[in-house]
């Protein structure tokens, strides 16, 4: 009998409690169903609600990804729907202008036909009356200049060279605006002018310009000695005396008592000539005495013909370019003032069509949502 048991599975005894608690503070494995402790039955626990978090997560992660491609490939339709919308909101509008233009242009040839004819006109009554105008002011204006030219005879050396002073320091003034350039008081000694250059915000030399205004015949020595003076009393690099008036057999550019005298078309060419050497002069960092030997040779080469012809046709093209650019102002006055009035109209018909177009796109959006 003994035998015939063995193989009989032993009958267990029922050890938890009707709530599912285990019996002597043991708990069931939930996946194998043996005895295990209740330490080791709240790991098991909270293993398996850790596993439950991460498929949910998992889950929750490729929902996500699915909605947001889902919803991007929404609204790249959308605005695919919006681009064909404007285009074709474009497109109507460039042909109704282009309608527009077109009936325009045939109203301004019109017009353009008809207000030619009547200029012609005009223009022939125009012409012979300016005939007769222009004869009458030439004498008039040829009166004044005579008279002019008796008071001009009568003013002092004084009264004569303010002018040119004045002209020479606006000159200097525009050509390097980011230097110092500033005129010496009336009656007060030193030059008219004192230039001092500016190189990276700092002043690094100077020149000094005297300008006088005398008749050729009217050259005296005491105006480049006065000049010497002055450069070296304010230490400046170079001095320029500007005047029509030369010494005998000097003309346009002349070296006397260490100043330049030149005429007034060459000093500010001349100017930016020893700007440069005077920049040049500070970043090389050269003596007093080298400085006084490169001056020397500048000199010597300012004298030479080849100097003068290059800087005569600097000063001849520069002329030139002036007189162009008057010529140039005055033709074409009537054109720049036509196509201002043209321009006007064009930014109008712009701001219509953008009007247009965004109340269009305004409304699709507007559908959309």
């Amino acid at each position: 009998m003994a035998t015939a048991r063995v193989n009989e599975r032993p009958m267990r005894r029922h050890t938890h409690e009707p709530n599912g608690h285990a019996l002597g503070g043991t708990e069931r494995c939930p996946w194998c169903g043996s005895a295990i402790s209740r330490t080791e039955f709240e790991r098991i626990k909270n293993e398996v609600a850790k596993q439950a978090r991460a498929r949910i997560a998992k889950v929750e992660k490729s929902l996500n990804q699915r909605f947001t491609a889902e919803l991007d490939a929404v609204k790249q339709k959308a605005a695919e729907l919006a681009q064909q919308q404007i285009k074709k909101a474009a497109k109507a509008t460039e042909q109704q202008l282009k309608k527009i233009a077109a009936e325009r242009d045939a109203v301004v040839k019109a017009r353009v036909e008809a207000e030619r004819e009547s200029a012609a006109k005009r223009l022939a009554a125009a012409v012979n009356a300016e005939k007769v105008r222009h004869y009458t002011e030439k004498t008039r204006l040829t009166e004044q200049l005579a008279e002019m030219q008796r008071k001009m005879e009568q003013k002092t050396a004084h009264q004569l060279g303010e002018p040119a002073e004045l002209d020479l320091f606006t000159a200097l003034e525009t050509a390097f605006p980011d230097d110092h350039v500033r005129r010496v008081r009336s009656g007060a000694r030193g030059p008219d002018v004192i230039h001092e250059i500016v190189h990276q915000g700092e002043v690094v030399g100077s020149i000094v310009l005297d300008s006088k205004n005398y008749s050729p015949r009217r050259w005296s020595n005491a105006l480049t000695r006065k000049l010497r003076g002055d450069q070296l009393r304010e230490g400046a690099d170079f001095g320029i005396l500007s005047s029509s008036a030369f010494p005998s057999g000097a003309r346009e550019l002349h070296i006397q008592d260490g100043v330049i005298v030149a005429s007034p078309q060459r000093v500010i060419v001349l100017t930016h000539l020893l700007r440069r050497v005077i920049i040049d002069n500070h970043v090389a960092q050269l003596s007093q005495e080298q400085r006084s030997e490169k001056a020397d040779r500048l000199y010597s080469y300012i004298c030479s013909p080849g100097f003068n012809d290059l800087l005569g046709r600097i000063v001849t093209l520069t002329d030139e370019i002036a007189d162009l650019d008057r010529t140039e102002t005055a033709t074409h006055q009537k054109v720049w003032n036509r196509r201002t009035a043209l321009i006007a109209g064009l930014q109008a018909i712009h701001g219509d069509l953008s009007t247009t177009v965004s109340g269009i796109i305004a409304g699709e959006q507007g559908a959309a949502v």
